[in-house]
């Protein structure tokens, strides 16, 4: 009449790994388009003065410009991970990679 109680092991979460799961893909690829985003806005900053003199403005214009540029960029961040809400989140990755693809081409 006694029972003997089962101790449950808790298993190795790296044994749970299957060969079918991503790993760390998904955290590359954010810190990629991070990246890219990082980069955008540096290269503005530090071709400040080039831009000054090509454009024939001041630099208070220039930096509004950037301000400007950045603060658009943190709002359509936020739209964006609406739509990953509502589309997924690979659809809408990569559509902006398509968006931001055709607007680099398109600059040249």
């Amino acid at each position: 009449m006694g029972r003997a109680s089962a101790t449950a092991v808790p298993e190795d979460p790296a044994a749970q790994e299957t060969g079918n799961s991503p790993g760390w893909l998904p955290l590359v690829v954010l810190a990629s388009a991070q990246f890219v985003m990082v980069l955008d806005s540096s290269v503005m900053n530090v071709s400040i003065s080039q831009i000054v003199a090509d454009l024939d403005t001041t630099i208070q214009g220039v930096q509004l410009a950037i301000t400007a540029y950045t603060l658009v960029m943190a709002a359509l961040m936020l739209a964006g991970a609406k739509l990953g809400d509502i589309l997924g989140r690979q659809r809408t990755f990569a559509i902006g990679l398509a968006v931001y693809g055709l607007g680099s081409l398109t600059q040249r």
